[in-house]
This record gives structure tokens, C-alpha cells and sequence, in this order.
């Protein structure tokens, strides 16, 4: 590491600890009030602790980047992913070409449908459906 970069990094260290210093100052003087003002002493310390837990963990690592835009850069973006690269590389060595349509000349149209859902009945024209094996109205067979 060159000089420059641990005076940066003896910056931002002393910066973190003052900022701290101030924070917990702060706080104190917070659970102060509170106790002053007969809350229960009990809920007034889980309050500063709370408080205090959620600035002390991005006062110790930084406050970064989040994992989706450390992964996926802006349209701005410097540089390139590997990937992108890769996926440019094989647009152009692709070119999509349309295929040809080829019909089979030797098409069968006999086949079978399927039994219908709904029928009428050959006497007396109700409609049914297709599981009815005798007509409700007439009471004739019905056969399919």
C-alpha cells in the first residue's frame, strides 16, 4: 500500500471513532431524558441499545454497495461484464436466418374426433351431456 492510501484509510478510522464517540454521547443523553421522564428504565436501555446496534454495524463496515448493483453495473458502467461480452460475441457470429417452411404432401385427414361434451337426443332433441346413457325427458337409449 502506498503512503496515500493509509493516510485515507487513517482518515476514515478517526472519522468512524469521532463519529461514534458522538453517537454514544447522544445516546446518553437520550436514556437520560427518558429515565428523567419515568419511562421504565428496563425499555429505556433496549431502546438505546437498539439504537445503537443499527448505526454501529455500517459505521463499521462502510456503508457499501448493495450485492444487486455491485452485480448488475449501470448502462453508464465502465467496464464490461464477462458475460456481455460473451453474449455480444455470439450475436455476431450468429445471424439468424429464416428457415423454410416444408409440408408433408402425404397428409391423412381420416381420423377420429372426440367424443363431444354436449349431444341431443335423437327423440325427442334435449340436449345432454355425454355421460347420460338414457334420455331423462323420453327415457329412450341413448347410444353413441
Amino acid at each position: 500500500m502506498n503512503k496515500e492510501n493509509k493516510k485515507y484509510r487513517n482518515k476514515k478510522v478517526i472519522g468512524r471513532l469521532i463519529f461514534l464517540i458522538l453517537y454514544s454521547a447522544f445516546l446518553i443523553t437520550i436514556s437520560i431524558f427518558l429515565i428523567t421522564s419515568n419511562f421504565n428504565p428496563v425499555i429505556v436501555i433496549l431502546i438505546v441499545v437498539f439504537l445503537f446496534l443499527l448505526v454501529l454495524g455500517p459505521v463499521i463496515n462502510g456503508i457499501q454497495k448493495t450485492i444487486y448493483s455491485r452485480t448488475f453495473l449501470d448502462k453508464k458502467g465502465k467496464t464490461k461484464t464477462g458475460y456481455q461480452e460473451y453474449k455480444e460475441l455470439l450475436q455476431k457470429e450468429k445471424e439468424i436466418e429464416p428457415k423454410e417452411l416444408k409440408f408433408d404432401t402425404n397428409i391423412n385427414l381420416n381420423f377420429k374426433y372426440k367424443k363431444p361434451l354436449i349431444r341431443k337426443c335423437k327423440n325427442c332433441g334435449m340436449t345432454l351431456v355425454s355421460h347420460v346413457k338414457k334420455c331423462p325427458n323420453c327415457g329412450e337409449k341413448l347410444s353413441y
